[in-house]
């Protein structure tokens, strides 16, 4: 449902898991709106099955060029999040 949508589904199972650890991190640590509607809506592509001929789309060497790319930019602004929270001194979520 959102831009990074087509991307995410080249990832591995693994990368999936991985993601949503970072994610859940990250609402955790810095709670804002839009981080807790991308999980809300991660949650069911997480437990859904892939297509059963097994087959990936795209070579695994891409694949895991896009995964690095894609969270690469979820540190980055998961980063950029915390530290404009730090520099405006919001408080925490208790």
């Amino acid at each position: 449902p959102l831009d990074g949508g087509a991307i995410v589904e080249l990832f591995s199972r693994r990368a999936w898991i991985l993601g949503a650890a970072v994610l859940v991190g990250l609402v955790i640590a810095a709670p804002a709106s839009p981080a807790i509607i991308v999980l809300a809506l991660s949650i069911p592509r997480l437990f859904s099955r892939r297509d059963k001929t097994g087959e990936e789309p795209v070579a695994k060497e891409i694949r895991t060029k896009w995964a690095l790319r894609y969270f690469g930019l979820l540190a980055v602004m998961g980063g950029a999040l915390y530290f404009a929270r730090q520099l405006l001194h919001l408080p925490h979520a208790s």
